[in-house]
């Protein structure tokens, strides 16, 4: 079949007109504030159960597991869970083992002093570019 005026498609291979969006709903996409993103039904159990077990810690202890047993994105998350309880607790990989620990003052002002320091270096770097 010849093609249809100045296209490259015949008659019976046109491209379906895409309709235009009649309303929000309608979207494929559509911007939101974060507040209006719906909590997830899942909680990682295992994350809250290390979580209560490092908070149950004294201050001078800290907590030794195998990864092979608690995988590192089990430890990320205890560590985000404890963040949502205005708790910050340490987390280091040591070959096969981990340790988590409540941080001290000192232990967390230093850590925002090495986060500033960090951002002040990659925005002088991304000056550079």
């Amino acid at each position: 079949m010849p093609a249809i005026g100045t296209t490259k498609f015949c008659a019976n291979h046109q491209p379906e007109p895409i309709p235009p969006l009649t309303s929000p709903a309608d979207a494929d996409s559509i911007i939101v504030r974060i507040r209006d993103v719906p909590a997830t039904g899942r909680v990682n159990e295992v994350a809250t159960s290390l979580l209560g077990t490092v908070k149950a810690l004294q201050p001078d202890n800290a907590l030794k597991v195998r990864i092979r047993k608690f995988s590192k994105q089990t430890l990320t998350c205890t560590r985000r869970y404890a963040l949502l309880q205005n708790l910050r607790i340490g987390l280091r990989f040591v070959g096969e083992w981990a340790y988590l620990w409540k941080m001290t003052d000192e232990q967390i002002k230093a850590a925002e002093k090495k986060a500033e320091r960090l951002v002040a270096a990659r925005a002088k770097k991304g000056k550079k570019s």
